[in-house]
């Protein structure tokens, strides 16, 4: 999420309660996480590992850096749960992850869509799942993602 020197964004994870800082020092940031469950949920082990390796090294996932932090943290979650250019999840999920009410997440769904970083999405409201295509030139995950 590139926090680093973004004071304003660990204070709004902070008073959101998502963590901890026991240090207000730059370097190194250390951090405890406020919801042990969040270690344990959806996406598994192999997703959040993949979406923090593409986090720190982003040339898979080529966002412009000058995309707001909720969209670039809303394109790593749609690429974690894609497998070869398409994905699917529920909103619920999706929206716990994203850190956004239903309605936010849609308009940054749109967002993503008008920078073409996703080819299109359609909410499936009988079941819940929104599903999303990637274009082309998104790297094919080989892990199923888990829902």
């Amino acid at each position: 999420m590139r926090l680093h020197g973004r004071a304003e964004l660990w204070l709004e994870l902070e008073h959101a309660g998502w963590l901890h800082r026991p240090s207000r020092s730059h370097s190194p940031v250390q951090a405890q996480l406020l919801d042990a469950a969040v270690l344990h949920q959806a996406p598994g082990r192999t997703a959040r590992i993949r979406a923090a390796q593409w986090a720190l090294r982003p040339s898979p996932l080529a966002l412009p850096p000058a995309l707001p932090s909720a969209l670039q943290l809303t394109a790593l979650t749609l690429a974690a749960h894609s497998t070869s250019g398409a994905g699917g999840g529920e909103l619920e999920v999706l929206t716990r992850q994203c850190g956004q009410p239903p309605q936010q997440l849609e308009d940054l769904l749109d967002q993503l869509v008008r920078a073409r970083l996703v080819t299109a999405w359609h909410h499936h409201h009988d079941s819940g799942e929104v599903r999303w295509g990637l274009p082309a030139h998104s790297p094919p995950n080989r892990t199923t993602p888990q829902r």
